[in-house]
């Protein structure tokens, strides 16, 4: 029988092929070669633009508010226009509170438009009274009996007593349906707030566990003692004094 070596047979299989594939590939019209992929980044694949901006504008030059609609509306050297939808400015004083979108209080000098350092953060008004975040701001007022007492209404229900000297929340109340309006009593120890499903709920100050009373003046109140049908939000409220008592 006639010997062989196996590695002579390996090799001449591994030239043939290697051989096949330059033929091939030197038959293959240029047109129909893949494109290299350039792997690294360069300079040239980025392209940066202004999407959305956060905070107070950037160069502020003139400012106006107007008292009826709580609107502020903000002009910067660029000619931009900014419009901030809720804040509050006490009477006589140069310190205009601003409540953002993201539940966060921002303290403006309205004769320097400098921001304060002063800023009142919602989880640190919240706490451990909710679980979520409690969305935008859609309230601000200092109580009419002590300027140091600002309440702030939280879209979702929330509504939290703040002493700003202190830094921190005296009271914290809760009720389970949006916020669309809050207004004090003149005494200062009671407060009403309008609701999404056509309620008002007032409370006292100093009772933040459930509010005295809830009325729902247009809905029809069912004689098992359930809760009235949802009705149409109520968007404004006041909390106005007369001889039988309030309205």
């Amino acid at each position: 029988m006639r010997k062989f070596n196996i590695r002579k047979v390996l090799d001449g299989l591994t030239a043939g092929s290697s051989s096949t594939s330059q033929q091939q590939q030197q038959q293959q019209p240029t047109g129909n070669r893949e494109p290299e992929i350039q792997e690294t980044l360069q300079s040239e694949h980025f392209q940066l633009c202004k999407t959305v901006r956060h905070g107070f504008p950037y160069q502020p030059s003139a400012l106006a508010f107007d008292p009826v609609q709580k609107i502020l509306a903000v002009g910067t050297q660029t000619g931009a226009l900014r419009l901030v939808t809720f804040c509050h400015l006490p009477f006589q004083s140069k310190w205009l509170y601003v409540g953002t979108e993201r539940g966060n209080i921002h303290i403006v000098n309205v004769e320097s438009f400098t921001l304060s350092g002063y800023v009142i953060m919602w989880n640190k008004a919240i706490e451990l009274s909710s679980k979520s975040h409690p969305g935008p701001v859609v309230h601000i007022s200092d109580n009419p009996m002590d300027e140091g007492k600002l309440l702030i209404g939280f879209e979702s229900g929330t509504v939290v007593l703040w002493d700003l000297k202190s830094k921190k929340a005296d009271y914290r109340y809760t009720y389970d349906e949006a916020i669309h309006s809050v207004a004090w009593h003149h005494e200062g120890k009671q407060f009403i707030c309008s609701h999404s499903d056509g309620t008002l709920t007032i409370w006292n100050v100093r009772s933040p566990t459930k509010p005295v009373q809830t009325i729902t003046p247009h809905g029809k109140q069912l004689k098992d003692g359930k809760k009235p049908e949802p009705c149409k939000p109520i968007l404004k409220v006041e909390f106005k004094t007369t001889r039988s008592g309030f309205c």
